[in-house]
C-alpha cells in the first residue's frame, strides 16, 4: 500500500485523473477489515533492539527478527523506531 501512496502522489500531481481513480479504488479494497488498533503510546513503548515495532503507512510491524537482515542494516531500523517510518522506508 506504501507504494500505491506514492502512485497516487505521482498520478495526483501530473493529473492523471483515471490513474489516480485506480489507485484510490484498489487502496481501498485493500484496506484490511476488523483489525485491532493499536494506540501510538504502545507503539512507542517498542523501541529496543530486542523488542522493535514500526508504524509503516498506518500498519504497525514487529521487526525485531529483522534488525540483523536489513540490507541497510539493523541501525536504520532502530533509528526509525517510535516514530511514523513510513517516508523513511517509502521509495
Amino acid at each position: 500500500v506504501t507504494r500505491l501512496g506514492t502512485l497516487r502522489r505521482a498520478a495526483a500531481l501530473c493529473g492523471h485523473t483515471p490513474l489516480l481513480g485506480l489507485v484510490e479504488e484498489t487502496m481501498e479494497r485493500l484496506q484490511p477489515r476488523n483489525v485491532a488498533r493499536i494506540p501510538w503510546d504502545e507503539v512507542k513503548r517498542h523501541t529496543s533492539s530486542d523488542d522493535l515495532w514500526l508504524l509503516i503507512d498506518g500498519k504497525v510491524y514487529d521487526v525485531t527478527p529483522f534488525l540483523g537482515l536489513h540490507p541497510g542494516g539493523g541501525q536504520l531500523i532502530v533509528d526509525a523506531a517510535g516514530k511514523d517510518a513510513t517516508s523513511i522506508f517509502e521509495l
